[in-house]
């Protein structure tokens, strides 16, 4: 798991699973089979020097955009002692598969 980029799930006020799409966080549109897709949530003493920003997707790839995301000053790999791994989905045959 890398990159900076995340989309939050908003686990307020009754909303537990607020998930967004593909074309909301305008990432690239083909979906390579094998890919990976990971709900995490971050855990223990992170590092002090950590920040995220907070904004809404941009328009991207000709997809709309506008879903919420952070990023991390810290790739999300070199927090991996700081992440715990929630669901993990890979895209088999056309469809996102969860592994156990």
């Amino acid at each position: 798991m890398g990159g900076s980029f995340a989309s939050p799930v908003n686990s307020s006020e009754g909303v537990f699973d607020l998930v967004f799409t593909y074309d909301s966080r305008a990432l690239a549109n083909n979906i390579k089979e094998g890919a990976y897709y990971y709900k995490f949530k971050l855990k223990g003493d992170l590092p002090n020097n950590l920040t995220f920003e907070y904004s809404e997707a941009i328009p991207w790839f000709d997809l709309p955009g506008n879903a919420d995301q952070i990023k991390s000053n810290i790739s999300f790999d070199k927090l991996s002692n700081n992440v715990e791994i929630v669901e993990t989905l890979k895209y088999i045959g056309g469809k996102w598969i969860k592994i156990e």
